[in-house]
């Protein structure tokens, strides 16, 4: 699945879990592209006529550099973001404003333009527990400052696509998981790699309650597939759209599958604790998700939850 050689790709959080992957997808194509992160690019990363590495902090970027990356640009995926799920209150202002001032910049800057932004956004913003099936119409329903930001961020899309016509969208993903070979330590937020790290320290894991409650797991590989299948859409349809797996799947039976996987192919057993003691409010989050239309048509997942838990082991 590839987008169009000749365009001008941009990609903001280009060392996070999905800008990882995502630049790997993309390290044969022959479009121009220009990978974005805060830190310091290693020496194995060295320009060339097809390939750009810039550190910058997004976050303080001028005007003028911030024109300059975006203006040339055909196509943005819009990955970065700081990825702290609640912070403290005194703080919170500052967490979200800097980001929000970000992208409404990037949003001013496409006015009048053909340039196309992605936006990732998360599933976690529909709340804690809902009965009913979560799709494209559902309501968002923050409880962390992380889920307020991804809400508001969706909002102000919606409303520059709606107002100014910018071709933007967001794309909610669910708990994206997918082995680490390019992201580093500091950034792995993924449970279930941290899953793994125990049992092959302890063998066993801790699961909160009683660990019925829905997740929706989606390999990292299809989530930068599902980017790339939005990028190329010759027009955004709608503002936002649900990126998740067809599978919605008790965590206690995840992380059940999660050790078979472990088990089988290291011979060793792992013992699954129940009732831990939850630490913050959306430990127990539970939800049932349907993917958006456009990736139920035309649209082919490389990985089930059986393939992919394997591949991730």
């Amino acid at each position: 699945m590839k987008v169009p050689s000749t365009k001008k790709i941009l990609i903001l959080g280009a060392s996070g879990q999905l800008g990882s992957d995502l630049q790997s997808q993309l390290s044969s194509h022959k479009s121009r592209i220009t990978f974005v992160r805060k830190s310091k690019w290693g020496k194995e990363f060295t320009n060339s006529k097809n390939r750009h590495f810039v550190s910058i902090d997004l976050l303080k970027i001028s005007q003028i550099k911030l024109n300059s990356l975006v203006s040339d640009a055909d196509i943005i995926f819009h990955l970065a973001a700081n990825t702290n799920v609640q912070v403290k209150s005194k703080n919170e202002r500052n967490f979200l404003i800097d980001q929000i001032d970000l992208l409404k910049k990037i949003l001013v800057l496409l006015i009048n333009k053909k340039t196309k932004l992605i936006f990732s956004s998360s599933c976690s913003v529909y709340g804690l527990k809902h009965n009913k099936t979560i799709n494209d119409q559902s309501i968002s329903d923050p409880h962390t400052s992380y889920d307020l930001l991804k809400t508001c961020s969706d909002q102000i899309i919606d409303y520059y696509k709606k107002i100014y016509d910018v071709d933007c969208c967001s794309l909610r993903f669910s708990n994206i998981y997918g082995p680490d070979t390019l992201l580093h330590n500091s950034k792995n937020r993924r449970i279930l790699n941290k899953f793994i790290e125990q049992m092959k320290k302890n063998q066993r894991v801790a699961v909160v309650e009683n660990g019925k409650f829905y997740r929706n797991y989606l390999h990292v590989t299809d989530a930068v597939r599902m980017l790339i299948c939005l990028s190329k859409q010759k027009q955004f349809n709608q503002s936002i759209y649900i990126g998740c797996s067809t599978q919605n799947i008790f965590f206690i039976d995840a992380v059940k599958l999660l050790a078979q996987k472990y088990e089988h192919k290291f011979k060793k057993s792992v013992v699954i604790d129940r009732n831990f003691p939850s630490t913050f409010v959306t430990d127990a989050r539970s939800f049932k998700l349907a993917p958006s239309k456009i990736f139920l048509q035309g649209f082919k997942y490389k990985y089930n939850i059986e393939t992919g838990f394997a591949n991730l082991i």
